[in-house]
């Protein structure tokens, strides 16, 4: 009778088990840089400003997740259209141009001004396979289409 993993891993090879490590430590690092990861990095990134680049974004589709219930917007960057862009880095400033709007109105508003270029800068991750952009800062203006509902108070 198995007790547990390390006892099962146990009656393999030393190259079987040294191969079942690897792929253990290889989904540990996915979903360590998934959760974690890629937002400490592009943390680190957006230190330095010459990491940033300037580039339009469009909208293209909006679809409700039904896992989590919510609504997923898909974007492009420069002709570039994929799931790993994030629209909000976890540290997504709120500088002059949102005038104290929050995501919704925002996404909203994306959904209004939808073949519009709307001018962003983001960071972007280059990976083996593919890249991931954290978007960082909206440079244009949303402040005059939405309702003053939305805005908080100082």
């Amino acid at each position: 009778m198995i007790v547990n993993l390390r006892d099962y891993i146990k009656q393999f090879t030393k190259t079987q088990q040294f191969g079942i490590y690897i792929i253990f430590f290889l989904i540990y690092l996915g979903l360590f840089m998934k959760i974690w990861g890629f937002n400490m990095i592009t943390d680190k990134l957006a230190e330095d400003s010459s990491n940033f680049k300037q580039g339009c974004m469009y909208y293209e589709n909006t679809f409700i997740d039904k896992k989590i219930n919510m609504k997923i917007l898909t974007v492009s960057i420069d002709g570039y259209k994929g799931k790993d862009i994030h629209i909000f880095a976890s540290s997504f400033p709120r500088n002059k141009n949102w005038k104290g709007k929050d995501y919704k109105a925002f996404d909203s508003f994306l959904e209004t001004e939808k073949n519009k270029c709307h001018p962003i800068e983001y960071i972007e991750i280059p990976l083996l396979i593919g890249r991931k952009i954290f978007i960082y800062n909206y440079l244009g203006n949303f402040g005059n289409t939405m309702s003053p509902s939305n805005t908080i108070k100082d």
